[in-house]
């Protein structure tokens, strides 16, 4: 998934816009990857009103659907389809401070021909993806693509911007309009929260650098809303420099350890020496297995203990 380490931004006002319609998995990935190739140069685009164009090998955009090669022409059009159907909805104050809104179409056109696809993408999008420099969030594009759930990639960005505080409350009509879930689906509290909410919990606690929780807030007897409590994670990076000073001090490796033991006296930081840089060096590449500097999996070592305890 490295061709997927990509940090994104984007513009709040895109993360809150609703789905006017439900996203499958395939869908959703593809749009986040199409919005992850965004570019400040394509300023100049969105200036002189003009449409980005976007174009990938059929064989690596088989790859990013999760597609068989010999099945892209077909998997393709299906998607194609699909996306072109599919409208953005934004929500926001005008210029006379009242209530406005903006829905259009994302892509433009999407084609496939001698073994490549070319994608299209609306001008009036781009300035939500580009040169944005406040009201943003922003996240990796490896933790969308590992979750298996639209609803998952959803509501991840709904918390992650909210990380900072902490928690997030949205009222049930708001989460389903959020997801873009029609009134005849999921009719029942008992199945949303089954089919949606769980599963879209399980996934970004699996795959994604937070860990969220949630409780239910009643009106009456019924549910009304769900208080999101977000919580980051530890990359392994922190993890492996957490562990390896802990290994450092119990090691028979004396320089190293008066030197860690030292400096931790003194308030230095180790790592900004090239001693300790090398140590550490080593102890990744022949204690840790599969590190992963970007990673929130907790550490797997050439054993089975893990930093949070045995797996």
């Amino acid at each position: 998934m490295k061709h997927f380490d990509i940090v994104m931004r984007q513009a709040n006002n895109f993360v809150e816009s609703a789905f006017a319609q439900e996203y499958s998995e395939q869908e959703l990935k593809t749009m986040e990857f199409i919005i992850s190739q965004t570019k400040k140069s394509d300023i100049e685009l969105v200036n002189n009103n003009q449409i980005k164009t976007l174009e990938l090998s059929a064989t690596d955009f088989a790859k990013m659907i999760n597609a068989h090669p010999n099945q892209i022409y077909r998997d393709a059009d299906n998607l194609a389809k699909a996306l072109m159907n599919k409208k953005y909805h934004f929500k926001y104050r005008g210029k006379d401070g009242k209530p406005a809104f903006e829905t259009g179409t994302f892509l433009t056109s999407m084609r496939y021909d001698s073994g490549a696809i070319c994608i299209k993408i609306n001008p009036e999008v781009l300035p939500y993806f580009i040169e944005i420099n406040s009201h943003f969030t922003e996240f990796n594009l490896r933790f969308l693509m590992a979750m298996g759930s639209s609803y998952g990639i959803k509501l991840y960005k709904l918390l992650k911007q909210y990380q900072t505080i902490g928690d997030r409350t949205l009222s049930i009509d708001d989460l389903r309009y959020q997801f873009g879930i029609n009134d005849d689906k999921y009719k029942l509290y008992s199945d949303f929260k089954r089919n949606v909410i769980e599963t879209a919990k399980r996934h970004i606690n699996a795959h994604t650098d937070v860990q969220v929780e949630y409780k239910e807030i009643k009106l009456g007897r019924k549910v009304n809303a769900l208080k999101f409590y977000i919580k980051a994670k530890m990359t392994q990076f922190k993890q492996a420099r957490l562990e390896f000073i802990n290994w450092i001090k119990d090691s028979k490796d004396e320089a190293n350890k008066l030197l860690v033991i030292t400096l931790e006296k003194e308030k230095k930081d180790p790592f900004q020496y090239k001693q300790i840089q090398k140590a550490l060096e080593w102890y990744l590449t022949n204690i840790i297995y599969n590190y992963d500097a970007n990673s929130c999996t907790p550490l797997q070592f050439f054993g089975n203990d893990t930093l949070f305890g045995n797996k």
